[in-house]
């Protein structure tokens, strides 16, 4: 079969994209799997990185947008959509989407577009910016186009809602006064001139047709370049200027309550009409696929990532923690500097001879939570290895007697399970290395220790000092904790998820195909 493995942050080389690797190396045996990217990546260096070679692999480019992905998907026999909070509805013949987690929509978030001006109403929909577009310059809180360009609205199926949009020409040369023509699913909105310091706004009151089926405006203008026509120092080929972009009503903002009311039910709504789309939904832990369910009124297989084992050496008076540094507003913060509290209340009540050893990549954006956690770190036995190579952490892996994480510390679970770990990779690697592992009591890597009964779980940074200091004094417990932590391990080796990937795609294979008329497919 021709199958395709989706993931819209290959580049990233994180998580998501080793379950995304793992799916197509699972996969490539049987079937030639391409990878859909929207953004080429190395694939040796990939290959290095997430422990499978997806060399072998080739590598389609798919613009951005909810349309593109939909002509993308439409030739294979199975896709495999395994990128974080995707709303792409998918019009292969088959198909499974994996969930890492449910998180509200980024699209959804007006916030986005701002520089653009965009008034998406997250409630009634998202705008997306198509090809054609001078970006990143803009003008006058709008974006140049090329003298073509195309722009996709999502809007939930049958739902009226108003959209408009604001055309200008106020830098074209003196006396000029270009031609524009747009069109909304080929129907024509406005064919005219537009001249200078007189915008024209336009727009049409339109019934949704759903994620799967989004409405195409076209804007086809006359153009001029800069240089030929004043002098300046633009070569850019430049039509006229899109603004002041809006989709919804000109209605009131919803208060808080009836925000989080609305959001539940939009999000309700999205999800079951791009998972429309998808044979199995398919989540990576039980602590996900319990979100899945409430926030998206799905039920979600689990299928665990592949977790690479670690090789455990000589231990060392060492507890280690590994995860990016940066803070709770980001998504699931790995808690640095709650950590460092930790260890301070471990060596007022007595711990002596340990170091915390905290291993993280850090973007530049996040250096000043690098730094906070320094600071709290002054006088105490706190090591910080920040994009550390890989062959330092390993040897940190071996060399650790216990692992700490503490993502979703001092979280509301209910307002915010994002931020909340969804499984834990880390904490695995740490268990195949027989590290034994002290974690938050809420989220997925809880559901692993005590899967495993290796390790503890903490409800607060005092708990996790207590715990830390009674399994420093028990030797003989550590020890039969490490057994277990390693034999626990095991479950998630890339054999097992092999083996299980599979059988779920043969599930998903011997049911019916797509009905692409109902979801959107070749009209």
């Amino acid at each position: 079969m021709r199958v395709a493995v989706y993931n819209a942050h290959w580049a990233t080389l994180g998580g998501g994209e080793q379950v995304a690797g793992g799916l197509a190396s699972a996969l490539g045996d049987e079937h030639d799997v391409e990878l859909l990217v929207e953004e080429e990546f190395d694939a040796v260096e990939a290959s290095e990185r997430l422990g499978f070679d997806v060399q072998p692999f080739p590598q389609r480019l798919v613009e951005p947008g909810t349309r593109a992905f939909l002509e993308a998907t439409e030739g294979y026999d199975l896709l495999v959509n395994s990128s974080f909070a995707s709303t792409r509805a998918s019009r292969a013949a088959r198909s499974l989407y994996y969930v890492h987690f449910p998180v509200p929509f980024p699209e959804l978030d007006p916030r986005r577009s701002r520089r653009l001006m965009v008034r998406a109403n997250p409630f009634h929909g998202w705008v997306e910016y198509g090809r054609g577009f001078q970006l990143p310059e803009f003008h006058g809180g709008g974006a140049w186009t090329s003298g073509k360009a195309t722009i996709s609205l999502v809007i939930p199926r049958g739902e009226p809602v108003p959209f408009s949009l604001r055309l200008s020409a106020d830098l074209w040369p003196a006396g000029q006064h270009p031609h524009v023509r747009v069109e909304i699913d080929d129907d024509v909105l406005f064919d005219g001139v537009v001249m200078p310091r007189a915008s024209v706004t336009i727009g049409r009151d339109l019934v949704g047709r759903g994620v799967d089926s989004p409405s195409l405006v076209r804007i086809v203008s006359e153009t001029f370049v800069p240089r030929v026509a004043l002098g300046m120092a633009d070569d850019r080929t430049l039509g006229v200027v899109v603004s002041h972009v809006r989709l919804g009503p000109r209605s009131p903002a919803p208060r808080r309550g009836e925000i989080a009311r609305l959001r539940r039910v939009r999000n309700l709504q999205f999800s079951g009409e791009f998972l429309e789309s998808y044979q199995c939904v398919v989540a990576n832990s039980p602590y996900t696929a319990t979100w899945v369910e409430r926030l998206w009124g799905q039920t979600a297989r689990v299928l665990e990532p592949p977790v690479r084992s670690r090789a455990a050496g000589t231990k060392a008076r060492i507890i280690l923690a590994v995860g990016r540094f940066f803070p709770n507003v980001s998504g699931h913060s790995k808690k640095q500097v709650e950590l460092v509290h930790a260890f301070r209340l471990a060596g007022e009540q007595g711990l002596r001879d340990w170091e915390l050893h905290l291993v993280g990549g850090c973007k530049d954006v996040d250096r000043a939570y690098a730094e906070e956690a320094r600071k709290a770190a002054v006088g105490l036995p706190v090591r910080f290895h920040i994009n550390a190579p890989g062959e330092d952490v390993a040897d940190l892996f071996a060399a650790a007697e216990l692992f700490w994480h503490a993502s979703g510390y001092g979280e509301d679970l209910h307002r915010h399970p994002d931020r909340f770990e969804h499984f834990g990779i880390t904490v695995v690697e740490a268990m195949s290395a027989g590290a034994v592992p002290v974690v938050y009591e809420h989220g997925g890597p809880a559901d692993i220790v005590r899967e495993a009964r290796c390790g503890r779980v903490f409800s607060t940074l005092d708990q996790l000092a207590t715990e830390t200091l009674e399994l420093v004094a028990d030797v003989d417990q550590r020890r039969e904790l490490s057994a277990r932590a390693l034999t626990g391990s095991r479950r998630y080796s890339y054999e097992e998820f092999a083996h299980r990937s599979r059988e779920l795609v043969d599930e998903v294979l011997a049911g019916p195909p797509a009905d692409r008329h109902a979801h959107g497919g070749a009209r």
